[in-house]
């Protein structure tokens, strides 16, 4: 006997469907809003966590309770899912006897570790019996990541194998007892429909439900671990059309705390309507909205909404939903979402600009999203070399701006000035040169009339102030050297002269 572990996804739709069953119908939802309670309109049983009991199942020092984790669902979506861990499985209690001959069990859950042969997706029977659905390993040698759909003791039914563990189903178990038909969805299509006329797999009042656990029987070890985002019990029939729309809005339901922005801001001062997006009924009294803007001022608005928004600064902002009370609901569920906005592109060029003759400049506005300079250049920079009239034209996700400059181009000999004074007066205190362009390289050295070097730079803008070592020398005339290039195209010149200090 082989056994294959599946992902199984239990789903209970708003919409009753009449049925073989007198009952009013009931449909207990769990969401795992960081607790195992059931949505506010449902007010069932919390689910209990469970130990796995088949001795054959290496013992787990994991918590019994699982954990809470962030994963992200097929929808791309960040949500808080229940971990169980290995050999740890769930309880539903089923003390109103909801699961009984006629009814829908529905998972929206990843399943991270299958078993090697069988792996316990639900067990009806309340631990005293091996009957119920598994997901199975169709080839033991060699072994297979995918697994099948498994009725135990009756077979595999379905595409086999089909099952991974990276994948998030929507798995509906729908039965009917009027029919004695099981209808297995796998998200909105009909996966398999098995006959049990038997009644193999029907619950009963005061028998518990398990899921993910294994009972005492059998001779493996058949536990598995998976990520519930969902999972739900109801006492009626689910029909195909429910199911479609269950899958539709499995992301929308899977958080109470959900809202949507329209348009979602870009600019500053740009109007966002928030919409709260929740399951919590419009009806309900007992909950509070708690909303933090970061900043954004409020223009209309209160409670769950809708509200109408903007922010007046740039940058990354934070708005927070927490949703608190609730009958049923006693705790506070928080969503974690960002909206990143620009303010109106300002590029930054001066009106005007002197450039040497021989030499080049670069111009850059600044750091924006998209350029368009006045030849069709695209680049965040443009490398002038010769007089003219330059625009550029900015963009962001915001808008839109633009900015010129006019390139003068001037005579830039370079020299030096023939003597200096200082003397603190604030005039002509250092030595320098007056060229006002780009070095590709220079070096500049002072010698006294020794020979001695007394005073060395490679920058062009480091004047000599008549010190060495900070000790003013002697008046008198001094001899330098200057060795440069302007470019890479030009080759490296040198000139020299004298330069006469005076006190």
């Amino acid at each position: 006997m082989n056994r294959y572990f599946f992902t199984v996804i239990l789903f209970l739709i708003a919409a009753p469907f009449k049925n073989a069953s007198a009952d009013t119908p009931v449909k207990h939802v769990y969401r795992f809003y960081n607790n195992l309670s059931t949505t506010e309109k449902d007010c069932g049983p919390d689910l209990v966590p469970a130990k796995g009991l088949n001795l054959l199942c290496q013992s787990s020092t994991a918590s019994t309770t699982g954990r809470f984790i962030t994963d992200i669902t097929n929808d791309g979506n960040s949500r808080t899912v229940y971990h169980n861990n290995l050999n740890r499985g769930l309880k539903y209690m089923n003390s109103a006897g909801v699961i009984k001959k006629t009814y829908t069990v529905q998972f929206y859950l990843k399943v991270v570790n299958f078993n090697k042969s069988y792996t316990r997706i639900i067990d009806l029977s309340g631990g005293t019996e091996d009957n119920g659905l598994y997901f199975t390993n169709h080839q033991l040698s060699p072994p297979t990541s995918q697994r099948c759909l498994n009725f135990f003791p009756n077979g595999n039914f379905g595409t086999c194998p089909f099952f991974n563990n990276y994948t998030y189903y929507l798995l509906t178990i729908a039965r009917n007892d009027t029919t004695k038909k099981v209808d297995i969805y796998v998200n909105d299509k009909l996966f398999t429909t098995y006959d049990d006329t038997q009644d193999f797999y029907t619950g009963a009042a005061g028998r518990p439900v398990y899921i993910f656990r294994d009972d005492p029987v059998g001779f493996a070890c058949e536990d598995g671990e998976a990520n519930f985002a969902y999972l739900s019990f109801s006492n009626y029939f689910t029909t195909e059309s429910e199911v479609i729309r269950s899958y539709q809005d499995i992301s929308i339901t899977a958080n109470a705390a959900d809202f949507s922005f329209e348009p979602k801001p870009v600019c500053i001062k740009q109007n966002s309507t928030i919409t709260y997006q929740g399951n919590i009924p419009d009806t309900a009294q007992t909950f509070n909205f708690l909303w933090d803007w970061d900043g954004g001022k409020v223009i209309s608005g209160s409670a769950r909404g809708p509200y109408v928004v903007n922010w007046s600064s740039p940058g990354t902002k934070n708005i927070t939903l927490s949703v608190t009370g609730g009958v049923c609901l006693q705790q506070k569920i928080v969503n974690t979402k960002q909206i990143t906005l620009n303010t109106i592109p300002v590029p930054s060029l001066a009106a005007n600009a002197d450039l040497c003759m021989d030499d080049s400049m670069v111009l850059s506005p600044g750091i924006f999203d998209n350029y368009l300079w006045q030849d069709g250049s695209v680049q965040s920079s443009y490398t002038v070399t010769t007089a003219g009239y330059y625009h550029v034209k900015v963009y962001n996700s915001c808008s839109e701006n633009s900015a010129s400059i006019n390139v003068r181009q001037i005579s830039c000999d370079i020299f030096f000035p023939s003597g200096f004074t200082p003397n603190q007066d604030a005039l002509n205190e250092t030595f320098k040169t007056f060229y006002k362009g780009n070095f590709q390289t220079y070096h500049l050295c002072i010698y006294n009339r020794f020979g001695q070097l007394i005073f060395e730079t490679r920058d062009a803008n480091t004047a000599w102030d008549g010190t060495v070592k900070g000790i003013p020398v002697s008046v008198g005339t001094y001899v330098w050297f200057c060795q440069y290039r302007k470019t890479a195209a030009q080759p490296t010149r040198l000139i020299k002269g004298f330069v006469v200090l005076m006190r």
